[in-house]
């Protein structure tokens, strides 16, 4: 699922924004309304950990399957106007 999304996405948006955040090996990422985890997978190329977080379960089941092994990538159910939702993480 590597080209999943849209062609604009994979060649203007996620790496600009990638470059943009200089994510290195190193880093551990929290993305808050992640979706299907699109862009989390994305940081999940260079990143130490992801961690993607949105408020519908129905979203976060479809990152967790289209994010097949990836060891470094997480993702949780989490409101993030709940600040005790978000402290949960960790």
């Amino acid at each position: 699922h590597t080209h999943a999304g849209n062609e604009f996405y994979h060649t203007m948006v996620a790496p600009m924004a990638t470059r943009l955040l200089q994510v290195k090996s190193t880093h551990r990422i929290l993305e808050i309304a992640c979706s299907t985890g699109l862009f989390s997978r994305a940081l999940a190329q260079t990143a130490k950990l992801v961690v993607g977080t949105d408020a519908s379960p129905r979203f976060i089941q479809r990152a967790k399957e289209r994010s097949g092994e990836m060891k470094n990538l997480e993702f949780f159910v989490v409101d993030a106007t709940q600040a005790k939702q978000i402290r949960n993480l960790g």
